[in-house]
């Protein structure tokens, strides 16, 4: 009888026992799932995030690439802008009489560049004769010739050439007659292209028209010499 009576709950706790043993068991098994899935998540997130974090690298270094060929662009722009006009100083101006021909006399008016730069020179010279030993000018300023200017840039000792025609008038004004009445000159007045600064070059012998309207003087444009 007594016996019984005590295996009951001996019985009843280990039963009790066992099922809460159980329980553990199983809330554990969820728990352990749980950072498992979140791994899983973050995991599979990573692949997609490395070529986003690669690809404004791509990007910079495509720019960076740009801006170096602007900069060599700009570069050689500025080099091109840094070649300016040259100035009267920069130059020694000489001419030369060619042979009369056809009713007129031809001068090659050549630039030699004396300076310790480079420069350019683009556009017809102006030129005029000049007199009374004081460089009064005489007449007309030569006209320019209707032809399109180029620049022709110029190296240190390199030159550049204008032909300067001049009706041959003679002591008589040659075919322009009355229109001329020719004088005695001492030279030529010259400003290079795009200068306000002008250059005396002696000329023996010339004559120049002192009617301002006499029209006997034609200039070129500058080009390379040859």
């Amino acid at each position: 009888m007594t016996s019984t009576r005590w295996t009951a709950p001996i019985l009843a706790v280990t039963a009790l026992s066992a099922a809460l043993a159980l329980s553990a068991c199983g809330s554990s098994g969820d728990t352990t799932g749980t950072p498992s899935d979140s791994t899983a998540d973050s995991s599979a997130g990573v692949p997609s995030s490395k070529p986003a974090a690669s690809s404004p690298s791509t990007s910079t270094q495509s720019s960076s690439s740009n801006s170096d060929a602007a900069s060599s662009s700009d570069a050689a722009s500025s080099s091109d802008q840094a070649t300016g006009a040259c100035a009267a100083d920069a130059l020694k101006v000489r001419v030369a009489q060619g042979d009369a021909a056809a009713g007129s006399i031809g001068y090659e008016i050549t630039f030699t560049n004396v300076s310790n730069a480079a420069c350019t020179l683009d556009g017809h010279p102006g030129v005029s004769a000049v007199g009374k030993d004081n460089g009064t000018q005489i007449g007309a300023s030569a006209k320019r010739t209707e032809e399109a200017t180029s620049s022709v840039h110029l190296q240190p000792g390199q030159d550049a050439v204008a032909t300067l025609t001049a009706v041959n008038i003679g002591d008589g004004g040659g075919p322009l007659g009355n229109q001329c009445a020719p004088v005695d000159a001492d030279g030529w007045r010259i400003y290079p292209p795009d200068s306000k600064k002008s250059v005396f070059v002696a000329q023996q012998g010339l004559k120049a028209c002192s009617h301002s309207d006499a029209d006997w003087l034609s200039i070129s444009t500058v080009h390379p010499a040859h």
